[in-house]
């Protein structure tokens, strides 16, 4: 029999098992998986072997940022009193020397009292002279000041709460029209020739009027002029609307004698050297009173020793 040729020889299959083929990424994958497990487990095995009382707080832990101290809140400053003096009782007492201050003293209601106004003139003082419109003496006195190189201001007359004390002549007064004040004040200053400054005599009832005020202050400055408060309210508003206004100004801060009694006005002196020492500066008002005469010249070897420096009261305006 005839033989198949070799290449159409039946050849048996053989039988090749595939293998699924694993990606890389898929092995790096389950790789971090196992890992990741496996530091799980110690972690757990780690915290179980912790005593439970290490996880037991008994002191209060410490604040990161340092403990700081609320602050304390200050006493409310004190505003003396408008038109009454500081109360009378324990002597007040000077404090430490300390730095240097000044004092401005301006002596109010000159106008019918020459005698008054040479007895401040011995003192040897540099007072600031304050001088009522339309008295006996007016023009004199104010002569004599600027001839001495006082400090010289009119003593502006101003509607008072109690109209009954509107006497005589020169008031400023609410019911005036902007014109009539402005006569006025003109009026009132040809009355005391050489005047550098102003301050209200009075005036409890109009310093609360901040139209008046403005009216006034404002003549005032463009007369070239300053302004000093006489704070005969706390409810005044002339020292504020004459800041606004630009113009140069200042304020009172202790009435030395509504007290008519020499250890009064004696106390009341002490407490302007305090309150100098402890602000810098100070501005006092005075009457041309017999117990205010005696009381300044008995308080001079004080203002002396704590080195308060007394000046014209031009010299403390701004």
């Amino acid at each position: 029999m005839a033989k198949r040729p070799a290449s159409k020889r039946k050849t048996k299959k053989k039988w090749k098992i595939r293998r699924p083929k694993i990606k890389r990424w898929h092995a790096i994958s389950i790789l971090l998986v196992l890992i990741l497990f496996s530091a799980g487990i110690l972690l757990y095995l780690q915290k179980e072997k912790k005593s439970p009382s290490t996880t037991i707080v008994t002191k209060k832990e410490e604040p990161l940022l340092p403990h700081v101290e609320p602050p304390k809140k200050e006493s409310p400053s004190k505003v003396p009193p408008a038109e009454k003096p500081f109360p009378s009782g324990e002597r007040t007492k000077i404090r430490g020397k300390g730095a240097s201050a000044k004092i401005a003293i301006v002596i109010d209601d000159l106008g019918n009292n020459r005698d008054a106004f040479n007895k401040f003139v011995k003192l040897e003082i540099p007072f600031s002279f304050s001088v009522l419109p339309h008295q006996d003496n007016s023009i004199y006195i104010s002569k004599e000041v600027r001839k001495r190189k006082y400090d010289l201001l009119l003593h502006l007359p101003m509607e008072p709460e109690d109209n009954e004390k509107v006497k005589g002549e020169g008031f400023i007064v609410s019911e005036m029209t902007p014109n009539e004040m402005l006569k006025q004040l003109e009026h009132d200053l040809k009355s005391v020739p050489g005047a550098i400054g102003v301050n209200n005599h009075m005036g409890s009832f109009l310093t609360q009027d901040r139209k008046a005020m403005a009216i006034i202050l404002g003549e005032i400055k463009r007369n070239g002029l300053f302004f000093v408060d006489s704070r005969t309210t706390s409810k005044t508003v002339a020292y504020d609307v004459a800041k606004k206004l630009g113009l140069k100004s200042a304020e009172r801060n202790i009435f030395l004698d509504d007290i008519e009694d020499e250890e009064e006005v004696i106390k009341q002196i002490e407490l302007l050297i305090n309150t100098a020492k402890k602000n810098g500066v100070a501005i006092g008002i005075g009457h041309p009173r017999p117990e205010t005469i005696a009381a300044l010249e008995k308080m001079l070897p004080a203002l002396k020793s704590n080195g308060i420096e007394v000046v014209p009261v031009s010299r403390l305006v701004n």
